[in-house]
């Protein structure tokens, strides 16, 4: 071992350390090619910025095998997205190409945007800050980044990148020579590259394990390490590593002293490097310098001088200066014994480039002095010019100050304004909608109150007692039911005033809420809603106030019924918990949106998407009984599961007993579940002949089996009811059900369905309804071709000028307002049908005789152009629809009703009863006049042609049938038409 030993391995450790690390710098494209494409992505414009992108990550892919596989660029990519995949690989190029400064600089930029989402790229760009921060000598800021990059990887479970944080963690630590710590570090990430296998880090951190142990000064250890690096860059076939690992192994021999195995190492390596298509001249250098040093040891020394100036030659070219002054010490030491005066010129040159290097950093060291001393005369210089700008400063804050004081005022001004008008606004918007619903409600009973009022008196003796019950019984639910409104609404106003004041009554609790539960059952199980009432302990005795507590409870089971469908179940209970009883109801219905969640407790509020009409007080009541016991209410809701909980406070003091079987017969007459909160939907409102047990089209006088228009005319004209309260349709239908075959849907989606199943001759419907309106509904009947020629009545308590108009425009031919007359619905009813009458006899009229223009009656009986246009627009399209298939069709002999029905998108029954609504004719014989006024036309165009020749040509196969058919519709046969067309 000779003298200069221990000078040689810390003057290479760096650069070897840095080949390791970083991948082979890119071939693609020059440095000075990314710089120019990258300034330019900065200042490009949205296309522009698409087409560098590409280029850039052309470049970075090309020239990096670490660099994520990312997806090409397009115009829907996000601008995030695209910066983020340039930035990443800028600052794994600049990484690669040693340029550590430019690297930080676009690693900065990136990682704010990989946070977003980003796991693998963010942990890589935490690994890639740590080595860059270390590669500048900022060992602090490295060290925590490489911790925040431990963290990142063990969340996002990359273990890729904690290796390589470990491995950066360790580097830093051996920079600062703290070799333990590094062996640390290293192990660990060794031990990860073992638990998930080879991989193209593995021979990086088995590199850097043997350079540290070396370091350590445990040698066979680091001899172990240096050869598994070896053998994992050749298994991935990187020979590049491989013969950078063998430099690391040819070091860790010398210092061993196995000087025979680190020469061999070290011409493996440079044998490898030769091999390259274009050999890397730095790695070339650094084997041959190692060469060098085994040789010297070896005592061959002329085989070591030539070694070391080839290197340094190689050196000069690549222009690392230091690591040419540092060969000429190692030469000088070669030459020694060869030729002592050549060996003292190499270590002149040696001591001449310390000079330099120590004048160039004396002379910068001046400047910087020079410059200190230079910006310390212009401090003084401009003092003066600072503290005169300082006064004219802060003269200039005051003034801006007061000026934005001034704006500001302004400002906030105009936003109170807006504020108060944007409140104002949305008060006059639930004011305007508070009035709308119960506008709605009172119209609805009113309409039942006042035309049953008038049948009763103007057929007072040709009506039946039971129907007069029944009217009778109708009568009275919906007087029940404004009356129940009127007392909600008054309600609202004075809970908490002392007009509202209720007393207090101790008695059984668990028995008067079993009673209020017990009222739903029947609602409850026509609506098939499994019900069941717990209360812990069996029995509570409490003080209350029957009348809160029976508004309370009304109130949450309606809305548990009326929103949960069927098959669902509710649970009520009552537990008494300390100095509070607890009442909970809930309920598997669709539960309430997050965004109506915080207002369900509002007067008036109505959420969009409800479902149901209503006058939104309910709830509202229910929490101003709670407020004025001094209790608590709060709802948790998603789909599938709603649930309301109060707690009432237990009063202290002497109250009045309470005989909880006086409130079931209080509770039965005035204030029911029918009257509270009404449910609206017929399934639960069970009365006398309601209109589900004596009118439902689902059992009742089917349009498929009793008024086929193919199989059993003459019928009476079918009229589909749409209206979801169940008295409003029912006297609508007795109004109706003498003269016409009615039939009913519950809301406007069934009413749709219905429609299209059953294709009545005339739909009658409500607007505001659950589910789907009114206005949807016409919408939907003008746009389907099945329907589209059906007249449509809407009947509604939306009364302004405005809603009619919506209602005319989506399609309605009448509009009336409820409470509606009587007379004047069934008179536009048979004006509506006598127009569709007559329309069906211009049609039967004309379709032999190929006429095409159908006037159309107006209400008064007289016929306008403008009236036909409206009302029979669509069926002219229709009957042109259907007379076009025919034609195309009838060569091939497919006039058959199925075939035209499938080519028209219709089932053959609704095509059947579209055609006998529009023309009054069946298809059938529809079909065929047109084909017999097709041959007519062509006998008439071509009378050299023969009979049989255009009977086929029409679909006519059988020469016989076409004859008779021909004559039954012109009174002539086909031959006698084309002789007397010849004479004429």
């Amino acid at each position: 071992m000779h003298r200069y030993y221990k000078i040689r391995p810390f003057h290479r450790i760096f650069l070897l350390i840095a080949l390791t690390v970083a991948p082979i710098s890119s071939s693609a494209g020059t440095l000075e090619d990314v710089d120019s494409l990258l300034k330019r992505y900065d200042k490009s414009h949205a296309k522009e910025r698409i087409a560098l992108g590409k280029q850039l990550l052309n470049i970075y892919e090309k020239g990096d095998a670490l660099l994520f596989s990312m997806p090409e660029p397009d115009s829907r990519t996000p601008k995030d997205s695209v910066d983020l995949m340039v930035w990443f690989g800028a600052n794994r190029y600049y990484t690669s190409n040693a340029l550590f400064t430019e690297a930080l600089t676009y690693n900065n930029r990136a990682l704010p945007l990989a946070v977003k989402g980003h796991a693998d790229i963010h942990a890589t760009l935490l690994c890639d800050k740590c080595y860059c921060q270390f590669k500048t000598g900022d060992y602090t800021e490295a060290i925590q980044t490489g911790k925040e990059a431990i963290h990142v990887s063990q969340r996002y479970n990359d273990h890729l990148s904690l290796s390589r944080a470990y491995l950066y963690i360790g580097l830093v630590n051996h920079g600062l020579r703290d070799y333990q710590e590094a062996k640390n570090f290293v192990k660990k990430s060794l031990e990860i590259n073992e638990k998930i296998g080879i991989n193209e880090q593995t021979h990086n951190a088995l590199g850097i394990a043997c350079e540290i142990f070396c370091s350590a000064g445990d040698i066979d250890q680091a001899i172990e390490y240096g050869l598994q690096a070896v053998a994992a860059a050749d298994s991935i076939g990187y020979k590049a590593g491989v013969a950078n690992h063998l430099t690391q192994l040819s070091y860790a021999y010398d210092r061993k002293g196995d000087y025979a195995r680190g020469l061999e190492a070290a011409q493996q390596a440079i044998d490898i490097v030769n091999a390259m298509d274009t050999p890397d001249r730095n790695l070339l250098a650094i084997s041959l310098e190692f060469k060098g040093w085994n040789l010297i040891d070896l005592k061959r020394n002329r085989e070591a001088v030539a070694a070391l100036r080839k290197a340094i030659e190689l050196e000069r070219e690549i222009g690392n200066t230091n690591a040419v002054r540092n060969d000429y010490r190692t030469l000088s030491e070669a030459l020694e014994p060869l030729n002592p005066s050549e060996a003292l010129a190499a270590m002149k040159i040696y001591a001449h480039m310390g000079d330099s290097i120590h004048s160039i950093q004396l002379n910068e060291a001046l400047s910087m002095a020079n410059a200190e001393l230079h910006n310390e005369e212009l401090q003084k210089e401009n003092a003066h010019h600072r503290r005169v700008n300082r006064t004219i400063l802060i003269v200039s804050i005051v003034v801006t100050l007061l000026f934005l004081i001034v704006i500001s005022s302004l400002w906030l001004g105009y936003r109170h304004k807006a504020y108060r008008n944007r409140i104002l606004h949305q008060l006059g918007k639930v004011r305007e909608e508070f009035f709308t619903n119960v506008a709605h409600e009172f119209r609805t009973p009113l309409t039942i109150i006042l035309g049953l009022s008038r049948e009763l008196q103007k057929n007072s003796d040709s009506i039946e007692k039971e129907q007069i019950q029944a009217d009778g019984s109708s009568i009275e639910r919906q007087g029940s039911l404004l009356l129940n409104l009127v007392n909600q609404l008054l309600d609202i106003s004075k809970v908490k005033s002392s007009i509202g004041e209720q007393p207090w009554r101790i008695g059984n609790l668990t028995a008067f809420t079993s009673m209020l539960v017990e009222n739903y059952r029947e609602l409850t199980r026509a609506k098939h809603i499994e019900m069941d009432f717990v209360s812990t302990p069996e029995n509570i005795e409490a003080p209350f106030i029957p009348d809160y507590l029976q508004k309370l409870m009304a109130n949450l089971l309606s809305n548990a019924v009326k929103f949960t469908p069927e098959g669902g179940k509710i649970h009520v209970g009552v537990q008494q918990e300390g100095e509070q009883i607890h009442f909970s109801v809930s309920d598997t219905g669709k539960g309430i949106s997050p965004k109506d969640l915080p207002h369900v407790f509002e007067p008036f509020y109505q959420a969009d998407d409800a479902g149901h009409i209503g006058t939104g007080v309910g709830l509202a009541l229910v929490k101003q009984i709670v407020d004025a016991v001094g209790g608590s209410i709060s709802v948790e809701s998603q789909e599938g599961h709603t649930v309301f909980d109060v707690f009432l406070p237990v009063k202290k003091g002497e109250y009045k007993a309470y005989e909880a079987n006086k409130t079931n017969e209080a509770y039965g007459t005035n204030e029911t579940y029918r009257t509270n909160e009404t449910y609206e939907t017929y399934e639960t409102n069970k009365t006398n002949k309601s209109y589900e047990t004596n009118k439902s089209y689902e059992t009742n006088k089917s349009y498929e089996t009793n008024r086929s228009y193919e199989t059993n005319p003459p019928h009476s004209p079918t009229i589909l009811v749409v209206e979801d309260n169940p008295d409003v349709a029912q006297y609508i239908g007795h109004l109706l059900n003498e003269e016409y075959d009615v039939q009913y849907a519950t809301d406007g989606q069934k009413g749709i369905e219905k429609a299209s199943e059953m294709v009545p001759d005339l739909i009658i419907t409500d607007l505001m309804m659950p589910n789907t309106d009114g206005l949807t509904l016409c919408r939907e009947i003008r746009a389907n071709e099945v329907t589209n020629h059906i007249p449509l009545i809407v009947v509604t308590a939306k009364a302004t000028e405005e809603d009619r108009i919506k209602g005319i425009e989506a399609g309605a031919d009448a509009y009336l307002y409820k409470p509606f007359n009587a007379e004047e619905l069934t008179t536009r009813m048979n004006k509506l049908l006598e127009q569709r009458a007559m329309l069906r006899k211009k049609f039967s009229g004309s379709i032999l005789s190929n006429e095409k223009e159908v006037a159309s009656p107006a209400e008064d009986g007289t016929q306008t152009e403008e009236k036909a246009e409206n009302f029979s627009t669509a069926s002219h399209e229709f009957v042109e629809e259907v007379r076009k298939v025919v034609l195309d069709s009838m060569k091939q002999g497919e006039t058959d009703v199925e075939h035209v029905a499938s080519v028209l998108c219709m089932s053959p029954s609704q095509f059947r009863r579209k055609m006998g609504a529009i023309t009054g004719i069946p298809p059938r014989q529809f079909i065929l006049d047109i084909r017999l006024s097709a041959a007519r036309e062509l006998l008439q165009k071509h009378p050299q042609r023969t009979t049989a020749d255009i009977a086929e040509q029409c679909g006519f196969y059988d020469q016989a049938h076409f004859t008779n058919a021909f004559r039954k519709a012109y009174g002539i046969t086909p031959g006698q038409f084309q002789r007397q067309e010849k004479t004429e």
